[in-house]
């Protein structure tokens, strides 16, 4: 378990279209996007970081590292997609 988890510490995310997320760790924010998109229906994260990645390199020639929420979000950092992560205090 890391110390975010323990301090129950979250980071603010804002997205490249403006969506501000509060998420406790990686897998939350994922899943917290997930939901934001109402109109699609995704069975799980992994369908979701599929589904961004796909559009993504479609739009853009991106790709997204989609092996767990971790690596989805900092691919996400790396091209612009999540553009500010704050600690919130």
């Amino acid at each position: 378990m890391t110390k975010f988890k323990k301090l129950n510490i979250q980071k603010l995310y804002k997205c490249q279209d403006g969506q501000v997320f509060l998420a406790k760790d990686f897998a939350d924010l994922v899943e917290k996007m997930r939901h934001d998109a109402r109109m699609y229906k995704f069975e799980n994260n992994s369908d979701y970081m599929e589904f961004v990645h796909a559009n993504t390199y479609a739009y853009n020639g991106h790709s997204l590292d989609i092996s767990n929420e971790e690596s989805f979000v900092l691919s996400m950092i790396d091209v612009g997609l999540i553009s500010e992560v704050r600690r919130d205090s």
